[in-house]
């Protein structure tokens, strides 16, 4: 049996009693105000062939970029749980058994403490997890979404030092999304900081 066909049958109905809606035949999501929430299945490809693995994501979408694939802050299923392989038999009935008691354990834990942008901020203030973790790897992402997050619950000062940032520190390459992203903190700054 497939992945999706899998999926459809032991995991879609619970995603959606928990409010999540199945956008592709491997990905749930859970929209917010200001971000979103989803659960992406993985197809194992060379020597993972015939197995599968879980992430489990947020999207900020409280910014101007159009991305509705984007996985800003995501954690593979095996960071949420005692597990150390997160690759599972895609026939094994078990293992789904078990995807589902993660997401209703830890990742519904994950999800309700990050379920709006002042959640997330409060999370990243304490410690609970990294900057890094809960809006990217890239030092230029990263940025972004802290600048989108703060101005988005009226952090204005912090708003403008990360958007600066994304500006004046990272958006020396020439690929087009980073010098979109830069012109969308450009804009967010003017708004923030207008030229007398």
């Amino acid at each position: 049996m497939k992945l999706k066909e899998q999926v459809a049958r032991l995991i879609a109905p619970t995603f959606s009693e928990h409010g999540f809606a199945q956008v592709t035949p491997l990905v749930f999501e859970r929209p917010l105000q200001g971000l979103c929430h989803g659960v992406e299945f993985v197809n194992g490809t060379g020597g993972r062939k015939g197995r599968f693995t879980v992430n489990f994501y947020l999207r900020y979408t409280n910014s101007p970029r159009i991305d509705t694939s984007a996985m800003d802050c995501c954690f593979r299923i095996n960071a949420l749980s005692s597990c150390a392989d997160p690759w599972c038999p895609i026939d094994c009935e078990a293992d789904y058994a078990w995807v589902l008691r993660v997401f209703l354990g830890p990742a519904a834990e994950f999800f309700q403490s990050h379920a709006s942008i002042h959640a997330v901020l409060e999370s990243a203030s304490k410690g609970t997890y990294s900057d890094a973790q809960l809006f990217g790897n890239d030092p230029g992402w990263r940025c972004f979404h802290m600048g989108f997050c703060h101005l988005t619950v009226g952090h204005k000062e912090n708003a403008a030092m990360h958007l600066r940032a994304v500006v004046e520190q990272h958006s020396d390459q020439s690929y087009e999304w980073v010098k979109e992203r830069a012109r969308l903190a450009a804009d967010a700054l003017t708004s923030i900081e207008p030229k007398s």
